[in-house]
């Protein structure tokens, strides 16, 4: 998908509850939810991407924000509403 400058890697399972959002660590990628994915109820609507230059995300060609980001990520997918605790990572 298209960001300020660049483009991410995003993935929605589209179910029908609030958004639910995963953040990798700065070391890893959105592959390592994988196994927290398969555990959660299929009504989960869950919302994770690939930082800029990780996964398959490309790696950042201009200075950037994180939280500019993952609201262009929101926006996106239309979450217009996250619970707060869904974005600490």
């Amino acid at each position: 998908m298209p960001v300020d400058g660049g483009h991410l890697w995003a993935d929605d399972t589209g179910g029908a509850g609030p958004a639910l959002v995963l953040l990798h660590p700065g070391w890893g990628d959105s592959s390592i939810w994988r196994p927290v994915l398969e555990r959660l109820p299929p009504d989960y609507r869950v919302i994770r991407y690939d930082t800029r230059g990780f996964g398959k995300s490309p790696a950042p060609a201009a200075p950037f924000s994180q939280l500019d980001d993952l609201i262009a990520v929101l926006d996106h997918r239309g979450a217009d509403r996250v619970p707060r605790h869904c974005l600490q990572s």
